[in-house]
This record gives structure tokens, C-alpha cells and sequence, in this order.
């Protein structure tokens, strides 16, 4: 385990799952195996869809479960079985859960002098966190006359006025418009990089993920896909689950022809013929895989000849307008794929057929599932 280390007047610690399982019966893991160390002083997140397991991995830090099996640990302490109300870690919920007759301050201190924790020191936290979320001048207001956002600021500040070593974030940015999501995701970060203890984040959002974090683990039915930094997921994801569950891909199979060098290939498409491509090590001759190329990886006009360079004919069979970008979906020889199409004014209108290439450098490769 690391050493603890300190942020001003904020303690934080780092968190391993040692083999942690949760089991509900029958022999149905909602979490199976989790071997995870998250450093102290990290914005982690869990990133995964309804029923992954990310929501009871957070329960099982809270202590709001116990695991079947395996430890949990906050720095070298062994929490596996200590009650959520005695663990130094909490938790943010999406639902706020303010109480409506106090006001913003009260609910901030409420914590604090539950715990007699001294007037003077309660006062001197209260104002510390209000201010560090920028809700000052709201403390002598009642949470019903606040926006969504600044009942989630309060929320936050009422967690971390407890001094926890970790914070934990359950979906907390769920209940908000897409802007004050963007703008609350920015009010986190900066919190985060504030307090500079261990921010542990669960959503479905990959974007939400991805733009907060320093790392990011996938799950899926209970396991652990890949843990990575978030240009580490989308580049080189190590299964197609995860490629396709992290952004856009067009997934395109193909066979193993031989291998170059480690983790390159000569990998046989039917549709394109063979092309050398890097991908996951471990690859065999004869094994089938796919390989992963990301929409704005395929140019309609204007890339440069390359030794890699890969070019087909396309037939448009849809396109949608997004604003920021147009998405085209062609037939290329019998595979459907999408790129996207970027700049002012540059929306596709009227194309029938695309002339598009890419580079087979860019084609990431990883076992067929």
C-alpha cells in the first residue's frame, strides 16, 4: 500500500479491491473477481451499462454491502467488513439528499456537529468548502429555491467537510441538462484538484468519464474489461466489447495472415484484402479478430499518399447531422462503415457516393469475440 499523503487540511489515502466478489446467490456475481488498486489522490471512474457492476463495486467502498469474497482496503487499513458510518470514505448520490427545512449552511455543518466537532472548527470548515464551491453567498438560503446544479454543489460541500480520505460519485450529474452537466463536470475536476484526495466516479457516460478522469475502468457483467487512461481505452482497446462500448468503431473482421513483429499483423479482410495492422500482442497465425478504426480515421477528401493508405469506393446509405460534425454511413464491397465529416457548412448534403481512404496504420486489431 502507498503512504498516505496530505492536501492542505484534506487526508487522502488510496483504495485496492483484492479479489473482491459479490455474490447474491445462485451463483450470480453482480461483481466477480475485482482486483483493482486505485491511487491515492486520483480521479477514478467506473465506467460500465445497467447492471455492469459498477454500482455495487461503489457499495462494496461504501461499505453499504459487503464483499462474498476478497478485501477491501483504504490505504493499509482492512475495511472489508467495517460499516459504512465508520469508514473515513462518502458518497454523493444523484438524488442530492439536502434537508429541505435547513439552510445551505446548517446542511454543510450538519455533519460536523454530529460529530461535536468544535464551533469554531465547524464554522471554519463550513466557510472553507462553501467557498470552494463558490456557494457563499447562498448559505442562509433553503435548498428548494436552488438550481439543480447548486443543490449538487452542496451536496459535494457537505461530503467533503467530513475530511473523508476518499469521495465517491454516484452518477451525481444524472438529474442535470447536457450544459450544466459540461459546466459541472469542470466544477469537479477543479474541486478535485483542490482537495487532492481520491475522487471515485461511477456513470454510464463515457464522455463524462473520459473528460474527468485519470483513468478508467471498464466493466461488463461484473468484470473488469480494461483499466487504462481514457487515450489509452479509445486507441487501444484490448477486447471488441471495449472498443465498441468506447465510442465509435467501425469493427471490421478479419483473420491473422502472419505475424510481422509483436503486436503487428498481416491480417486478412475479405473485403480489403490483407493489411499489415498493429493490435493487441498475442496474436497467432489463423486467429479470427477484428480490427477497430475510428470514423474520423476515414478521410473523404484530401489524404496524402502513404505506403498504408487504403482506398475504396463507398456507397452513402444514411447520414445525420450533429452540428459540430456530419456522420456518413456507406457500403464499401459489402461492409458497412461510417466517417465523419467536419467544418463549417460541411454537412454532406446530396452525396451518393464517397471516394474515402485511411490508413491501415490505423487499424487497431484485437481478438474476435
Amino acid at each position: 500500500m502507498s503512504e498516505e499523503k496530505s492536501t492542505g487540511s484534506f487526508l487522502g489515502a488510496d483504495i485496492t479491491l483484492d479479489h473482491v466478489s459479490k455474490d447474491y446467490g445462485r451463483g450470480v456475481y453482480a461483481v466477480n473477481d475485482m482486483d483493482l488498486k486505485i491511487e491515492q489522490g486520483e480521479f477514478f471512474s467506473l465506467l460500465g451499462s445497467s447492471g455492469s457492476g459498477k454500482s455495487t463495486t461503489l457499495k462494496m467502498l461504501s461499505g453499504l454491502e459487503f464483499p462474498t469474497k476478497g478485501h477491501v482496503y483504504l490505504g493499509d487499513e482492512d475495511i472489508t467488513q467495517v460499516p459504512a458510518n465508520r469508514r473515513d470514505i462518502h458518497t454523493v448520490f444523484q438524488n442530492y439528499a439536502l434537508c429541505p427545512h435547513m439552510t445551505v449552511w446548517d446542511n454543510v455543518a450538519y455533519g460536523p456537529r454530529g460529530k461535536k466537532v468544535p464551533k469554531a472548527e465547524v464554522d471554519a470548515r463550513v466557510n472553507e468548502l462553501l467557498e470552494l464551491v463558490e456557494m457563499s453567498e447562498y448559505k442562509n438560503v433553503k435548498p428548494d429555491a436552488l438550481s439543480g446544479g447548486q443543490q449538487q454543489r452542496i451536496a459535494l460541500a457537505r461530503a467533503l467537510v467530513m475530511r473523508p480520505k476518499a469521495l465517491l460519485l454516484d452518477e451525481p450529474l444524472g438529474a442535470l441538462d447536457l450544459k450544466l452537466r459540461h459546466h459541472m463536470q469542470d466544477v469537479l475536476r477543479h474541486i478535485h484538484n483542490e482537495v487532492g484526495i481520491t475522487f471515485v466516479y461511477v456513470t454510464h457516460d463515457q464522455e463524462e468519464a473520459f473528460s474527468m478522469s485519470d483513468r478508467v475502468a471498464v466493466m461488463d457483467k461484473g468484470v473488469l474489461q480494461q483499466v487504462a487512461i481514457p487515450e489509452e481505452l479509445y486507441a487501444h482497446p484490448v477486447s471488441r466489447f471495449v472498443a465498441d462500448f468506447v465510442g465509435s468503431a467501425n469493427i471490421i473482421d478479419g483473420t491473422v495472415a502472419a505475424m510481422r513483429e509483436p503486436g503487428l499483423y498481416e491480417v486478412a479482410f475479405p473485403a480489403f484484402g490483407t493489411l499489415v495492422c498493429p493490435g493487441v500482442r498475442g496474436l497467432a497465425e489463423g486467429d479470427a479478430v477484428c480490427a477497430v478504426l475510428r470514423p474520423q480515421d476515414i478521410w473523404l477528401h484530401g489524404l496524402a499518399d502513404a505506403e498504408d493508405k487504403v482506398r475504396r469506393k463507398g456507397i452513402v446509405v444514411d447520414r445525420s447531422f450533429s452540428g459540430s460534425f456530419t456522420r456518413i454511413t456507406f457500403d464499401a464491397e459489402g461492409t458497412r462503415m461510417t466517417c465523419l465529416l467536419t467544418g463549417n457548412g460541411n454537412t454532406g448534403i446530396g452525396l451518393t457516393e464517397v471516394d474515402v481512404a485511411w490508413l491501415s496504420r490505423d487499424m487497431w486489431v484485437v481478438p474476435a469475440e
